[in-house]
């Protein structure tokens, strides 16, 4: 359920905070667990980027309740919350980058995500967008404003010394 659906249904009385917070234990076990396998799989979370759901016991009021409800269940019914939706995510974005010139595979695609990261919080993003998504940002300066050349050579100059290797 959305956020506005779960507040219709409180507000109608077709759902009851007690039932909302068993739904929102059962759904919290059901992500935690999806969590595990892909922390232990070929493509874990990037550094910073692992969801977290509060604990029931510690969310305070119904509006919190609501508001945790609406995160997990974005996240639950997201194809990247399980292993194979993010198998399935990595290979679509290699033919991408593949696409656009990067020699990106699976043997170096963690890596890639790793530079992503610094990227996004490195001195030269501040020179773009920072609004917009990062990955497109990537792809809009590698064929466009800085040159696909030395997006290249930069990825393939950390990739050489190790860096974003787990």
């Amino acid at each position: 359920m959305t956020v506005n659906q779960v507040v219709k249904a409180l507000s109608s009385g077709n759902v009851t905070m007690k039932e909302l917070r068993k739904e929102y234990s059962r759904l919290r076990s059901i992500a935690q667990k999806r969590i595990g396998r892909i922390e232990k799989s070929a493509i874990p979370f990037t550094k910073g980027a692992r969801p977290y759901f509060s604990k029931l016991k510690n969310i305070v009021t119904e509006r919190d309740l609501v508001r945790e409800y609406a995160e997990l269940s974005r996240f639950i019914e997201s194809p990247s919350s399980t292993a194979k939706g993010r198998q399935e995510q990595r290979d679509k974005t290699i033919d991408t980058l593949q696409k656009r010139g990067f020699d990106v595979d699976k043997s170096n695609y963690m890596q890639f995500l790793n530079f992503i990261e610094w990227f996004k919080h490195s001195e030269y993003a501040a020179k773009y967008d920072s609004n917009s998504d990062i990955v497109q940002e990537v792809f809009d300066m590698a064929s466009m404003k800085a040159g696909s050349r030395e997006w290249k050579k930069l990825f393939k100059a950390l990739e050489k010394e190790g860096w974003g290797a787990e």
